[in-house]
Formats: C-alpha cells, sequence, structure tokens
C-alpha cells in the first residue's frame, strides 16, 4: 500500500494548507502541502521511500524507510526531527531555515544536511556505505559522525562548526570549512585526509586527529591542536594573524611538517614514525 498526501484533500488538513497526521505503515508514503507538515506519530514504510515536501515548517518524529529512502524538503521554512531516523536508501533534508534533528544513519546511501539560510544541528550520524554532508549559512553543530565508506564535509558559510563528538571515516577525507571558529573533538580519516579550515575563525581541536594522507589546518586566527598524526601525508599548520600551540605531539611517516604564523608557536615533539610494510 501507498499513501499520498496533497494538502486540501486529506490528512487532517486546515484552511491554512498545514497538514497534521498520526501514524502511517505503509509500501511508499508522499506528503505534498503549500503549508507545514507535523507528524504526530511515527511513519514507516517498507520496501518504498519516504518523501515530504512542503512550503513552510516540517517537524516529524520516528520515520524508518526500509529498502528505501527518506527526503524532507521545506522552501521556506525549517525541518525538525525530534526523534530518530533510519532509511536503507540515504537521508535527505533540504530546508531554507534551521534544520535540527535527532539520531539519523543510513545503510546503503549519502547523508545529507542542507539550510540555505539557517544552522543545522544534529544527533549522531552514520552512514554505512555514503558519504555526510552538512552545508549551512549559520553555525553546524554536530554529534559524533561515521562514515564506512564517503567523505564526510562540514562547511558554514559565515558561522561556526562545533563538533561535540567523533568523526570517523574508511573510505574518504574530512573536509570541515568556515567562516567563523572551527572546534573538533577526535577525527579519524583511514583512507583519506583532514581538512580544517576558516579564513577569519580560530581552529581548536580537543582530541587526536589521525588520518592516512595530509592533515591540513589553516585558520586566520589561532590554531591550537592535540594530537597529530599522519601515516602517509604532511601536516601544515598555519595562521595568518594569530599564534599555534600544539599542545600534542605532530608525527608524521612522510616527516614532512610545515607550521606558519604570524604570531608565536609552540610545539611539543614533533617525530617522523617508520611504517612497517606489510
Amino acid at each position: 500500500m501507498s499513501v499520498s498526501l496533497n494538502q486540501g484533500t486529506e490528512g487532517g488538513n486546515n484552511p491554512s494548507g498545514d497538514v497534521t497526521i498520526g501514524s502511517i505503515a505503509a509500501k511508499q508514503v508522499d506528503i505534498l502541502s503549500d503549508g507545514g507538515v507535523t507528524t504526530q506519530s511515527d511513519i514507516e514504510t517498507n520496501g518504498g521511500d519516504l518523501n515530504i515536501t512542503a512550503l513552510k515548517d516540517i517537524a516529524v518524529q520516528k520515520i524508518i524507510a526500509q529498502n528505501g529512502g527518506i527526503s524532507l524538503t521545506s522552501s521556506n521554512g525549517a525541518i525538525t526531527a525530534s526523534s530518530e531516523i533510519t532509511a536503507d536508501n540515504g537521508v535527505t533534508a533540504l530546508a531554507k531555515q534551521d534544520i535540527t534533528t535527532s539520531n539519523l544513519s543510513s545503510n546503503s546511501g549519502a547523508v545529507s544536511l542542507i539550510s540555505t539560510q539557517g544552522a543545522v544541528m544534529n544527533g549522531d550520524i552514520t552512514s554505512t556505505s555514503g558519504g555526510v554532508a552538512i552545508l549551512a549559512t549559520q553555525n553546524i553543530t554536530t554529534n559524533n559522525i561515521h562514515s564506512q565508506n564517503g567523505t564526510v564535509t562540514l562547511s558554514s558559510h559565515s558561522g561556526a562548526v562545533t563538533t561535540t563528538g567523533d568523526i570517523n571515516t574508511d573510505g574518504g577525507s574530512v573536509d570541515i570549512a568556515a567562516g567563523g571558529d572551527v572546534a573538533t573533538h577526535s577525527i579519524t580519516s583511514n583512507n583519506g585526509a583532514v581538512n580544517l579550515i576558516t579564513s577569519l575563525g580560530t581552529v581548536t581541536t580537543s582530541g587526536d586527529i589521525i588520518a592516512t594522507k595530509d592533515v591540513d589546518i589553516e585558520a586566520g586566527g589561532n590554531v591550537a591542536t592535540s594530537n597529530i598524526l599522519s601515516h602517509g601525508g604532511a601536516v601544515n599548520l598555519s595562521s595568518t594573524t594569530g599564534s599555534i600551540t600544539a599542545r600534542g605531539d605532530i608525527a608524521t611517516s612522510s616527516g614532512f611538517v610545515d607550521i606558519e604564523a604570524s604570531g608565536d608557536v609552540a610545539t611539543r615533539s614533533i617525530t617522523q614514525i617508520m611504517e612497517q610494510s606489510t
């Protein structure tokens, strides 16, 4: 069974164009509204996609798409997911205003959160065989992110990027760019590079940075790092107007370490490690 709800026809709609629905269990679910969409209970599909498109705000509870993907799109409003969202074939949320989610997971496909004018705040994100991309105009705040076979990209045009949990990827690089400050916990890229870039703000890492390829940290302001390990690439730390403080050790098998700052530079040990061949 498939379920299709259009504003003004069914689903408990009111004259404002909003759609309010209870629980749904169906093969595929498509909800379209010229107003907002609010789900008051769980929605589950089995064998098809779940698509919600609205002109205004979208507020959802728990969503599960077995053998399908999940797409949430708000042309002028915000998206709020107060419970977990799980899909087999990718999760996409696109909004003009803020996107706020609980935990997200995709078993086969990428996870993409894009706010064209607002901020993005989310819980844990897991993508078993795809990348993770979070793009926003304002601040980005994330918890743990794990991508088993893809790149992790966090990009804020004019805000800060703050990761309150760890980032791990087994199949790509970790790329974080911000107009404001960048603050991270541990980052591990088993088959890629780690790039932390802000032209105007500071970069602060409170956990270890581990990469198979290069580690590149560039800031307009101060840079403060914990341990950095690059198994096969170079380590570059640069600050155009501030200082650099390496509070942890720096180690690389390539032997290339470049540190440049207009202010003070303070480091602990810098070593070249010998990788064992297999």
